[in-house]
């Protein structure tokens, strides 16, 4: 199941000489960025295409952790797995459109 609502994945860049920029592609051949760098292009990438299957794979860590006591156990190295799992969860919850 998809959380995300966006382009087809993956996105793919390139270099655009033509007009000294990196452009990032949709598999529609949409353009959905244009940057300065190399660096910039390609974390937009990476971060896009891996969005999805990070959020499931915390979530099924989340179940898992609940399913078998270990949300609350309290030793700190659960915890904070499981502080940063929900942070990163929430993080990744859609955000508000602000009009």
């Amino acid at each position: 199941m998809s959380t995300t609502n966006h382009s087809p994945l993956p996105l793919e860049y390139e270099y655009d000489s033509d007009l000294s920029q990196w452009r990032v592609w949709d598999q529609q051949a949409t353009r959905i960025a244009d940057c300065d760098t190399g660096e910039q292009a390609a974390l937009i990438v990476r971060a896009v295409n891996s969005h999805d299957a990070l959020v499931k794979a915390l979530q099924a860590m989340k179940r898992v952790a609940t399913k078998n006591g270990l949300d609350g156990c309290g030793h700190v190295d659960c915890r904070n797995a499981m502080n940063g799992a929900r942070e990163a969860l929430a993080k990744a919850a859609p955000a508000e459109r602000k009009v």
